[in-house]
């Protein structure tokens, strides 16, 4: 399973994302106004974690069925979460499957 997570990570948070991507889970950091990147990455996303920054109907018209989570937390623990939200989506998707 691959996530956007959308926010300007810093290279501790990036490396805690990194972490975070094990058993078929994938986190991509991607910088809020890098919005080219952001797109390139939801083609084959399966996720999008947008951190503080409300979502733009841009954004949302790339989803194409995709699971969205907004994180209204503050970032700290956001790295957390993300990987706890995305092994619950990808054994939900996994058990549809069996």
């Amino acid at each position: 399973m691959k996530v956007v997570f959308q926010y300007d990570a810093s290279p501790g948070l990036a490396q805690e994302l990194a972490r975070l991507s094990v058993g078929g889970i994938s986190i991509a950091p991607c910088p809020e106004g890098d919005l080219p990147r952001v797109l390139a990455l939801m083609a084959d996303a399966e996720a999008l974690f947008h951190v503080l920054r409300p979502i733009t109907a841009e954004i949302v018209a790339a989803l194409k069925g995709q699971l969205v989570h907004a994180a209204s937390q503050s970032v700290k623990g956001a790295a957390e979460a993300v990987g706890n939200a995305a092994k619950s989506a990808a054994g939900k998707v996994r058990g549809l499957f069996k």
